[in-house]
């Protein structure tokens, strides 16, 4: 891959994750500005879902693309194993079914964003593809279960 492709792809993977942390930041300030009710319930469905894939990762961790097949990633990655699912892509997933809770039209906005991170962190070889639909279906299905159990 060429210098500038390369170079396009990092700016996007980076500029998308940010995107989702500020989507996430303006949800929770709007929902304070609002005086909203359901601010406990965003924090805790994104909070204790971030925590329980991060514990599943830990325990079940199994290699990444780098280190099992010997491709070299575009990212600069040290990390060993805690691959699965994709935790960005997860994550991308959870706030954007929290954003489509409160705003509809931005959190189908956010799911497509989504669906482009997931491309990335494939493209970028830090995550197989069956990393990324795994993340992206348990972040929808905990976003999902987040906002129906928690009062």
């Amino acid at each position: 891959m060429d210098t500038a492709s390369k170079k396009i792809l990092l700016f996007a993977n980076r500029g998308i994750t940010w995107i989702f942390y500020f989507s996430f930041l303006l949800l929770l300030l709007s929902l304070i500005a609002a005086h909203d009710p359901n601010l406990p319930r965003a924090v805790l469905t994104c909070g204790i879902s971030f925590l329980a894939v991060s514990l599943f990762r830990h325990f079940y961790n199994a290699p990444r693309p780098y280190e099992r097949d010997g491709v070299t990633p575009l990212i600069a990655k040290k990390t060993q194993g805690r691959f699965f699912p994709s935790r960005h892509v997860f994550s991308a997933f959870v706030i954007a079914v929290s954003v489509f809770f409160f705003y509809p039209f931005w959190g189908i906005a956010l799911l497509c964003l989504g669906v482009l991170l997931a491309y990335l962190r494939t493209a970028l070889k830090v995550h197989y593809v069956k990393d990324v639909v795994v993340g992206a279906l348990c972040g929808i299905g905990s976003g999902i279960i987040g906002f129906w159990l928690i009062p």
